[in-house]
């Protein structure tokens, strides 16, 4: 089953998939979204077939393919009869698969002609080229030879059988049982292969006839033998004595990396290189086979990237070949899971997009259903693949060292500068300190010494303390807990206030006054009293812009583009007076203790300037926002 019988079974309706191909394209030319994309569930093999005829076996088969029902949906009001659909979609599938070699072949003579001008390439280098190609070839061969007799077998009907099938069948294994030792025979493989350091990597690039045949040689048995994580050709530089040295470079994705050394025998292994070692020896394979669960053939999961930082490790994954974009499947997964919360987020990047999304633990995979005679309905898939894969990083053992690193690595050694993570759900102040609720859910204080400390989960954002209690709001409803009790649970406090004319929800929240307030877009304030749970919001209006409110003593300070504002806490109906400039790139306004924070989305400055200061004062930089996770 591929890839588009998977999504045709798994999310277009029984009514759309019993239609025929004129009938869908007849619906779809109306402007039925629905019928569209069941044609191109019900078609996109026969194109890409067509595409697969002129092209060979080649990763742009798909690019054609795809293409071709982009230019069907533009298209879809001119062609002439419904009937005639599988005539259009072969033709055109086929024009734009010659164009390609066309366009390719010009590009290939231009290169060629650009190295031979140069006199960077030239025949007499070609022995050259061929020998180190033998070399290579025999060195490798030699590796493999030494290892057990399981795994040679396996690496061997790898690079002489024509796809999976054909090599299960020749070793007597299962598909699913000969790609797992497959997958083990490449890590040891390549692990091996970058001690006896015949992994600087080799890759491509010659491009005259003799030294790209050679390349392409080795590329092929090194990409049979080690999978698509390393590509091999040749790649021609300036030689010393006038000659023609090959340089060796690693592409493809990324290999395994690491902040700290993996131990050697040390007596103590930090805390970066024992998680990383278990997360790659241990956990990686294992969250690999569940991920490849939702890939029908040809489309492999592979382990791209091994990362460890603070108490957290990182397990990337990629595709290949990547889905279809129509199918919106991950191509790159992320699973980061951190040790000292124990606690997995994934993030996965589906195919022709740049954007990350979180995946809900609840609802890793929501499939909405279309239906012709009543309301569509969900289907949820992955809470046992999900539950799975954070049973596998729970093989991560705890650490009295986890909190000190996390904390580290969110805000920095303590008493350097003023540190905050990016990606942060909201920040506030109180009279205490400031709350800080992190990209990953995690809620942070920091005390009047500087401090940061752990203060358990937050479920929403914007965090705000106020009489021992924490307030959040987590779509469209306002929850608190004790501050001091990490683990207690979160109870409902109210309702979020009902929107007014041309208002729109930020969810922002600011306690000012002994009232709880919510900003709302452009210019909405709501609040109610603290102490009385029960009482219902009241709203007033305000210049200033959301994103920007902080209370020192008994002001309220907020901001527009340009200027800071002040006027009086507890009285939410007076007029703002400006009270200052507004640097320049800055979103967020903090109060933190008696000077005030300013500082932007992204990585950049944190300025500060004193409460009460005059308009002249300007703001001076104190700290930075920086990205913990910068890979």
């Amino acid at each position: 089953m591929d890839a588009t019988e998977f999504l045709r079974r798994q999310v277009i309706s029984l009514a759309y998939r019993q239609l025929s191909a004129a009938e869908l394209m007849t619906r779809a030319s109306a402007g039925d979204v629905e019928a569209y994309i069941a044609l191109v569930c019900l078609k996109f093999p026969v194109v890409a077939a067509v595409s697969r005829g002129v092209l060979g076996p080649v990763a742009a088969v798909e690019d054609v393919a795809q293409e071709v029902f982009v230019q069907l949906w533009r298209q879809r009001e001119g062609i002439r009869s419904a009937d005639a659909i599988d005539g259009w979609l072969a033709q055109t599938a086929r024009n734009l698969a010659l164009k390609l070699v066309t366009r390719e072949s010009q590009q290939q003579a231009v290169g060629v002609e650009w190295w031979q001008r140069r006199g960077r390439v030239t025949e007499t280098d070609l022995p050259d080229a061929a020998a180190l190609v033998g070399e290579l070839e025999q060195r490798l061969r030699q590796l493999i030879a030494t290892r057990p007799g399981q795994e040679q077998q396996v690496l061997r009907a790898a690079e002489h059988a024509e796809g999976d099938a054909q090599a299960a069948a020749s070793l007597g294994l299962s598909v699913n049982s000969y790609r797992v030792r497959l997958h083990r025979a490449r890590q040891k493989l390549r692990r091996l292969l970058e001690k006896a350091g015949l992994l600087p990597g080799l890759v491509v690039g010659a491009t005259v006839g003799g030294a790209r045949r050679a390349g392409a040689a080795v590329a092929a048995l090194w990409a049979r033998r080690l999978g698509k994580v390393f590509l091999v050709t040749c790649v021609l530089t300036a030689g010393v004595a006038g000659g023609v040295a090959w340089q060796a470079q690693r592409v493809g994705p990324v290999a395994e990396r690491h902040t700290a050394p993996v131990p050697t025998g040390g007596p103590v292994e930090t805390l970066q290189a024992r998680n990383l070692r278990i997360a790659r020896d241990e956990v990686a394979g294992g969250v690999r086979d569940i991920f490849q669960k939702f890939y029908p053939p040809p489309h492999a999961v592979e382990v791209s990237c091994v990362r460890a930082f603070g108490s957290e490790v990182e397990v990337e994954l990629r595709v290949t070949p990547p889905p279809p974009a129509i199918t919106q499947l991950a191509a790159v997964s992320r699973g980061r899971y951190c040790v000292f919360r124990r606690k997995l987020r994934v993030d996965s990047q589906p195919a022709g997009q740049t954007g990350w999304y979180r995946m809900n633990s609840e609802k890793p995979i929501a499939i909405k259903l279309p239906s012709l005679s009543a309301a569509g309905r969900e289907v949820v898939r992955g809470r046992e693949e999900y539950a799975a894969t954070e049973r596998l990083f729970d093989r991560l053992p705890k650490d009295d060292r986890a909190e000190a690193e996390q904390l580290r690595q969110l805000f920095g050694p303590p008493g350097g500068e003023v540190l905050l993570p990016t990606g942060g759900l909201g920040t506030s102040s109180f009279p205490d300190g400031m709350i800080l609720s992190a990209d990953g859910g995690g809620l942070y204080v920091r005390d009047g010494a500087g401090s940061w400390r752990y203060a358990g989960e937050c479920p929403g954002w914007f965090p705000v303390v106020a009489d021992g209690q924490v307030f959040c709001f987590e779509s469209g409803v306002i929850r608190s807990r004790p501050l001091a009790e990490p683990t207690a649970p979160w109870v409902r406090r109210c309702d979020e206030p009902p929107l007014g004319p041309g208002d729109r929800a930020t969810g922002e929240l600011f306690v000012a006054g002994g009232r709880l307030c919510m900003a709302m877009e452009p210019h909405g304030l709501n609040s109610r009293p603290l102490a009385d749970p029960a009482a219902g919001w009241v709203r007033t209006t305000h210049p200033v812009q959301p994103s920007g409110f902080a209370v020192v003593g008994d002001s309220l300070y907020g901001k527009d583009v340009e200027r800071l504002f002040e006027r009086p806490a507890g009285q939410l109906d007076a007029a703002w007076v400006p009270a200052g400039p507004w640097p320049a790139g800055c979103l967020w306004l903090v109060a933190d203790g008696t000077r005030l924070l300013a500082y932007g989305r992204g990585p950049g400055p944190i300025y500060a300037r004193p409460v009460g200061a005059a308009a002249d004062v300007p703001w001076t930089a104190v700290g930075r926002v920086h990205d913990p996770y910068q890979r």
